[in-house]
């Protein structure tokens, strides 16, 4: 007996903290399968996802690079894959991380999205960010495709057949976004944590209680004097298709009595009443609100229970995109360097320097009239202070949040008026005498 229980504890912590070869999972990641039927099914979870991934490319985003054709070539690539950055955005924040492989097709580069289970890597023990093998498996049609890939060379397992050829680029072209990870974990976990998931669920099955309390008393009659279950039994036996459903109280706690098809009663009612689980609903629903960040407005709500103004909400969902985007910038910069590769070897160019970065747009619309007397009134103030010999010129541009780099606008300042002004002291012509 003691065997067999060791044998059941020792399964179970083995199922728990299983780690697949070449990757390392959390325990508390709760499993794609499990997350996606949760997104279809489980209120909240899709709105949490598809609100927050909307948010991390409000705005959209720019490539900026010294040289401009390498700016051109990446921001001319995210716009014609624009769908696809928007349903990995969804992705990931579903499911904690998912994988971006860019492709050359037709003379252009694309991107292909993969699942979370799809793509098994591995990397160097010395170096964890550097990819040395990695793995798709996909079934389309009941057909399986299987590929292998490395720096220097691929596989393709169709079915039974089997393709091999050498890797033109040299490298892996395959970029994965991680969120919310812990520095033990190679993959992250989405906006739908634990906690939040047992809260939606507890949500749900409270909803549903209410809802079929309220079926039930739709058809009550109404019995007084109840005072335990032996007096109600025979009266349940006794009742009708109809009106199976009898109300009475226990102890002075008004509730509900069920027969089952087996002749006993059960008692269903809480012990608050409707208004008590309406309570609780409403309690449950402010605790999914502040664990997922997501303003209420948000969700469709037309007068927040908080009474607060939307401007007033916009703190966790500013916060937590700004988090997220920072997630999302270096991905970004790994995939630029990729698609320039593929551009180096089907267009036979050069491109040493592959260096970028990313230019985020703005969360929010902002009012463009309040934001440009905002503004107005910021330069009067400085320009003040500026005739008074107060501060510099530099001083000014540098407290102009607008402009982002002070010492690149003064020299474009100066430019532009010595273009203006080729002769900043002109000759006074000379008079003609009179006759």
């Amino acid at each position: 007996m003691a065997d067999n229980i060791f044998l059941r504890t020792l399964r179970r912590i083995a199922g728990i903290f299983t780690i697949p070869e070449g990757e390392i999972i959390s325990s508390e990641r709760l499993d794609p399968t499990q997350l996606k039927k949760a997104y279809r099914e489980l209120p909240f979870v899709a709105p949490v996802v598809d609100v927050t991934a909307s948010f991390i490319f409000a705005g959209w985003f720019e490539v900026e690079a010294e040289d401009e054709e390498i700016a051109k070539i990446c921001n001319s690539f995210y716009e014609r894959n624009k769908e696809v950055i928007q349903q990995a955005a969804i992705e990931s924040c579903l499911f904690g991380y998912t994988w971006l492989v860019p492709y050359w097709d037709q003379g252009k580069s694309y991107l292909r999205l993969y699942s979370p289970n799809a793509i098994t890597i591995f990397t160097d023990p010395e170096n964890p960010q550097l990819l040395t093998k990695a793995l798709i498996k996909t079934q389309i049609n009941n057909i399986t495709y299987q590929q292998e890939i490395t720096p220097e060379t691929w596989t393709i397992r169709i079915n039974q057949e089997e393709k091999k050829g050498k890797n033109p680029y040299g490298i892996i072209p395959i970029v994965s976004v991680h969120l919310n990870r812990f520095s033990d974990e190679m993959f992250g976990s989405g906006e739908i944590s634990d906690c939040l998931y047992n809260t939606m669920r507890e949500y749900v099955a409270l909803r549903t209680k209410a809802c079929k309390i309220e079926k039930r008393q739709s058809s009550l009659l109404t019995i007084s004097g109840v005072r335990g279950f032996e007096t109600l039994k025979p009266k349940l036996e006794s009742a009708t298709d109809e009106k199976t459903t009898f109300s009475g109280t226990v102890s002075g706690i008004p509730g509900i009595y069920l027969p089952d098809p087996k002749g006993s009663v059960q008692f269903v009612e809480s012990r608050r009443g409707p208004e008590g689980i309406i309570e609780l609903l409403k309690m449950l629903y402010h605790h999914i609100i502040v664990q997922s960040g997501i303003p209420e407005y948000l969700f469709g709500v037309g007068m927040p229970a908080a009474q607060a103004s939307t401007k007033e909400q916009r703190a966790a969902i500013e916060r937590k995109t700004s988090r997220l985007r920072s997630f999302w910038t270096t991905p970004l910069q790994q995939l630029n360097s990729i698609i320039l590769r593929l551009h180096e070897v089907h267009e036979f160019r050069s491109f040493p320097d592959k260096e970028t970065s990313i230019w985020w747009g703005p969360i929010f619309e902002k009012d463009k009239q309040a934001e440009a007397e905002t503004i107005a009134r910021r330069v009067t103030a400085l320009a003040s202070l500026y005739s008074l010999g107060l501060i510099s010129r530099e001083t000014i541009y540098e407290a102009l949040p607008e402009i982002t780099d002070p010492g690149k606008e003064i020299e474009r300042v100066k430019k532009e008026l010595q273009e203006q002004e080729p002769y900043p002291n002109p000759p006074i012509p000379e008079t003609q005498p009179e006759e």
